[in-house]
């Protein structure tokens, strides 16, 4: 799985990525301090997972992500990571809240069949 953690407190983003690779095998995490640089990195990286803060409406940025890049998903963490919003192609957002790591990775799960993306390589037992 490739993720970009972008303008996230170093801490929360460690979080997310701790998470994540409990589940999957992360190839690569990159960090950005804006989404500026978001697009042209996702091309170079072929990424998987956009995980960023919960304000400056993510949901609208999302929308345009997903638009052109229908297999990732985009999860928004609050700034206390108690709660987040997790994005996906022609799906509703989910809203999590108090989550546990095992809801978290439920709800990031990837489904093949339903955005046309492939499923991340599995994290060995």
């Amino acid at each position: 799985m490739r993720i970009i953690l972008v303008a996230l407190p170093r801490l929360i983003g460690e979080m997310a990525e701790t998470i994540v690779a409990e589940r999957w095998c992360v190839d690569s995490t990159v960090r950005l301090d804006s989404r500026e640089a978001l697009a042209s990195r996702m091309v170079a990286t072929a990424t998987d997972l956009v995980v960023c803060s919960a304000g400056d409406e993510p949901g609208r940025w999302a929308a345009e992500l997903l638009a052109t890049n229908p297999s990732i998903r985009v999860l928004a963490l609050s700034a206390d990571g108690r709660s987040a919003r997790v994005y996906r192609a022609n799906r509703e957002a989910l809203l999590l809240r108090d989550f546990s790591p095992r809801e978290l990775v439920a709800a990031l799960s990837f489904n093949g069949s339903a955005t046309g993306g492939e499923r991340p390589p599995q994290r060995r037992a």
